[in-house]
């Protein structure tokens, strides 16, 4: 019977299979784990200098009807770079060390600070001077930790002096 009635009227069945689709992206989309990304700044360097950092504040906000989903920085982009990782800097026998970090954890409800000295973006083979005052955008990419499948979050870097304060949220 509804068969019957959806082919009389395929206007009908068009709508209510939009209506059914719109729903089902609606429901996936609220289901998509995201962090949100504060204070994101580099130095500006020097027009030998070939290399910098990128620094910001990546907050997971746990939010409930996602279960409250730990992610991860699995990765970045950017053009500005030939190449861009993420880095840490820990002691080692009272010698401040350098290391690729292979990814960032941010738990559910928790901030992850990237800064000078600590967690940070590298960026090697810069193709011009990072200069004060200007911007660069980067992408984040986000995992759970065991994957790197959940998306990408644009970022758009503020360029400040050397030494200078981070720009306000």
């Amino acid at each position: 019977m509804i068969l019957a009635l959806f082919e009389k009227r395929p206007v009908l069945f068009a709508w209510l299979a939009l209506i059914f689709m719109v729903a089902s992206i609606s429901a996936f989309a609220q289901e998509s784990p995201t962090l949100h990304v504060k204070k994101a700044y580099a130095f500006a360097t020097a027009p030998t200098q070939k290399n910098g950092a990128v620094f910001m504040t990546i907050e997971n906000p746990g939010i409930e009807h996602l279960s409250g989903r730990d992610l991860a920085v699995t990765g970045v982009q950017t053009d500005i770079a030939d190449r861009a990782e993420l880095h840490i800097m820990s002691m080692d026998n009272g010698v401040m060390m350098m290391r690729e970090a292979g990814q960032y954890s941010v738990p559910a409800g928790e901030t992850l600070t990237l800064e000078p000295m600590g967690r940070h973006i590298m960026l090697f083979g810069l193709k011009d001077p990072l200069k004060a005052g200007e911007s660069f955008p980067l992408t984040l990419l986000i995992g759970d930790g065991f994957s790197h499948g959940y998306g990408q979050i644009p970022v758009e870097i503020q360029i400040v002096p050397p030494g200078g304060e981070p720009p306000a949220e």
